[in-house]
């Protein structure tokens, strides 16, 4: 049938603008975004206009990822890929390397993602793309998320902060602040996260992009409810999946379904909280979210726990343990093995709890070891500091128009100012993720304490063995005095190398304060523990001390270790006989080991 003559003829631009109108609808009400999308294709295909082709394939693709259909997204997102790398456009590139990075990541594919997001990165830098640079570091970093890898995470959520906040664009800037967000969640730093979260929320709220408020207000609801606060966090979190049921996308509403299950889960709601994680499961598989499965799973185990039906758990952890393992989901398995291990404790299977507890444990000091701790601390204050800075900057330069000497006594009265309030305001934050000692970079006493009576319960459930040696430095206070306290200082920092040189990977070492340092022996009896104080003795004393200042006194140690006793009550008590037996130490000559035989 000809067309009718009276009618405009369509044109390029007509495509274009549909394409446009879908970009902007795609995380606002995605269903009527991949109509117009679709409705681009047909004319482009009509008028045989490639570029118009890429991009409305582009965002068919897009949308249907969003909505979480059973059609394969990735075929026509790399049908988009070769159409803008045949014409030229490296931006419609980088973006079609990023969506096809996200499908592999939400498949729990991380090599074939991280392949695509550095290509992704390449494509954008190239192009002078910084939105979408910043973009892409914000899906790096849920990759390293997947893998427990925070620091790598944490790395690349402040890069895309970084850039997305000197370019001004608040939309990607919320999704760093949200991600960094939920880091600290993890963390146990709830209240920082919260604040993060707030920050991230205020950010969205000029925009249109409800399904990224619907992700804020998820995290932020979750972080609500470990705070204990059950109304606050279930009113977000409802707000959350009204939002993911408006833009309609089907993995934000599973995701929120999980976070409300949870909540009720926490608030003693069993039968509600049964029903929103299978509402979330349905929809995670068929969005084909591992790592949303699997943490579903988790949950309806935990939810069988609370019941007291320890049988039930198994089987849905047993799940959730067969997908994490598949597909590498380290930040969950961890966390499952700890509820198995507390499902077979309570069927009466010490063997197999135990199992599961050291698998915990391992996956614990692999996620949020000593090493993690240090890595994120320094990557965190180093960003306070940047930003106060920055900060400083822009107030010297708003006074720009005084005189001279005024200005820069302002700008370096504000800047210290800034500076102060920025570590003042992070400084609880460190307090808490710092485990540890600032001097030797061994773990602190705050640390010690949290292992030692993780370490001590853990001894007592599964009837294993458990040795803590305190020990000091003999007359550390002749090498201060003699030397300098700065000779003193690296004293300490070289016998903490030497301790920890020297101890076992699984072993805690630490600073138990000034001169004096704590090792707790896992899994260890006295008899062995023993020959390790000797090992760490010898060690001390054949150190080249003489490299550190040629007056240094004799730098030796004494020490007390006690084995764990069925008469121990608690912690302290082994910890206050390993002390009366370091006294003894010191007391019978000092350069020696004292214990209980």
């Amino acid at each position: 049938m000809p067309s009718d003559p009276s009618l405009p003829r369509p044109r390029p631009g007509d495509v274009d603008s549909l394409n446009q109108r879908a970009h902007n609808l795609r995380h606002a009400d995605t269903r009527a975004a991949l109509g117009l999308a679709e409705e681009a294709r047909a004319l482009a295909m009509q008028l045989d206009y490639q570029h118009g082709i890429a991009q409305s394939t582009y965002n068919i693709s897009l949308c249907r990822f969003i909505l979480g259909g059973q059609e394969d997204v990735l075929e026509p997102a790399n049908q988009a890929l070769s159409l803008f790398l045949g014409l030229g456009d490296e931006r419609g590139a980088g973006n079609a390397h990023n969506l096809i990075g996200t499908i592999h990541s939400r498949r729990s594919r991380y090599t074939d993602a991280l392949t695509a997001f550095d290509h992704s990165l390449e494509v954008r830098r190239r192009a002078g793309d910084q939105a979408g640079e910043a973009g892409t570091l914000n899906n790096i970093a849920l990759v390293y998320w997947d893998a427990a890898q925070f620091p790598e995470a944490l790395e690349n959520l402040l890069a895309s902060l970084e850039i997305s906040e000197a370019i001004g664009d608040h939309l990607t800037s919320a999704y760093a602040l949200n991600n960094i967000g939920r880091l600290l969640a993890e963390l146990g730093d709830t209240s920082h996260a919260i604040e993060y979260f707030e920050r991230s929320l205020a950010l969205v709220s000029e925009s249109n992009d409800r399904a990224l408020e619907s992700s804020i207000r998820m995290e932020l609801g979750r972080a609500l409810a470990k705070r204990g606060e059950p109304e606050l966090a279930l009113a977000q979190l409802q707000h959350s999946l009204e939002l993911s049921q408006q833009t309609g996308n089907l993995n934000d509403q599973g995701l929120s379904w999980l976070a409300l299950g949870i909540a009720r889960q926490q608030s003693g709601q069993a039968a509600l909280a049964e029903s929103a994680l299978m509402n979330a499961l349905e929809m995670l598989r068929q969005t084909r979210d591992p790592a949303g499965e699997a943490e579903t799973l988790r949950a309806l185990g935990n939810t069988e726990l609370l019941k007291g039906a320890p049988q039930e758990a198994i089987m849905w952890l047993e799940q959730a343990l067969a997908i994490a393992t598949e597909h590498g989901l380290d930040q969950q398995l961890g966390k499952i093995h700890r509820l198995l291990s507390e499902a077979h404790e309570k069927q009466g299977n010490p063997t197999r709890a135990l199992e599961h507890f050291r698998a915990f444990y391992q996956s614990q000091q692999r996620a949020l070891g000593m090493e993690t701790q240090r890595r994120i601390r320094r990557l965190l204050s180093q960003t306070e500091v940047q930003q106060a800075r920055r900060e400083a900057d822009a107030a010297r330069h708003q006074t720009g128009q005084l005189a001279e000497a005024l200005t820069e006594a302002q700008a370096s009265e504000q800047a210290q100012r800034s500076l102060l309030e920025q570590l003042s305001s992070q400084a609880e934050m460190l307090k808490q993720l710092a485990r540890e000692d600032g001097l030797t970079g061994i773990a602190n006493r705050r640390w010690l304490d949290l292992q030692l009576a993780q370490e001590f319960e853990r001894a007592r459930r599964f009837q294993h063995p458990l040795t803590a040696i305190l020990l000091d430095l003999d007359d550390f206070k002749n090498i201060n005095d003699t030397c300098s306290h700065l000779v003193g200082d690296e004293t300490l920092r070289q016998v903490a190398r030497l301790l920890r040189d020297n101890s076992r990977s699984l072993d805690v070492v630490g600073r138990y304060g000034g001169d004096e340092f704590l090792i707790l022996l896992v899994e260890t009896g006295l008899n062995d523990g023993l020959t390790v104080c000797e090992n760490l003795r010898r060690a001390v004393l054949a150190n080249n001390w003489a490299a550190l200042h040629p007056n240094i006194p004799p730098v030796t140690l004494s020490m007390g270790v006690a084995e764990m006793a069925a008469g121990d009550a608690n912690p302290q008590d082994l910890l206050a006989r390993a002390d009366g037996l370091l006294y003894r130490a010191k007391n019978n000559g000092k350069n020696q080991i004292a214990a209980e035989l």
